[in-house]
């Protein structure tokens, strides 16, 4: 709240400004922009992220940690606070990249069901409804997901649930653009 910001800063002055939706995506377009310096494929991930396929760049920067930190760096340094990931998936990496503890997370081909089992169930993308009844079981992390039976989701959860499971898991594909 504003109550806890200002508490927080002692004496240092707030300065506040209401929500300009169209200005943080003209913003988050120049981000993309910036960010082509790492990858030529960038993709908006609204309303605060970016995906970049750096398949075949991070050679380039030394390997996927040293990319990842000196992109964390330069936007560090430009007053974002930023996390990132890479992963075999784009939506591993999202997860990975909002909802993994370290702020800089690199997942191997073979790891993806490891890395995504702590994780909890937002991390898939899904909606509020399918996470509430996923709780509603008992079921706060996507390790306990993967240990349900696969067909009986569905009926139960509708097929995005496992769309967005199989995409995370690298058995269904997707593309940004």
């Amino acid at each position: 709240t504003l109550a806890h910001a200002r508490a927080l800063l002692d004496d240092v002055p707030v300065h506040l400004e209401p929500d300009d939706p169209s200005r943080s995506m003209q913003a988050l377009r120049a981000l993309a922009l910036w960010a082509a310096r790492f990858s030529p494929v960038v993709a908006i991930d609204p309303p605060d992220g970016l995906l970049i396929d750096i398949g075949g760049c991070q050679h380039l920067f030394g390997g996927e940690k040293p990319m990842l930190r000196r992109l964390l760096k330069e936007l560090h340094r430009m007053g974002f606070d930023a996390r990132a990931a890479s992963a075999p998936t784009f939506a591993c990496a999202w997860a990975m990249a909002r909802f993994a503890r370290p702020a800089l997370s690199t997942v191997a081909a073979g790891g993806v069901i490891e890395a995504l089992s702590p994780l909890p169930i937002p991390a898939l993308r899904i909606d509020d409804k399918s996470v509430s009844a996923l709780a509603e079981l008992g079921v706060q992390q996507i390790g306990q997901l993967l240990k349900l039976p696969r067909r009986a989701l569905p009926s139960r959860f509708g097929n995005q649930l496992l769309l967005r499971l199989d995409q995370a898991l690298g058995a269904a594909m997707e593309m940004i653009e």
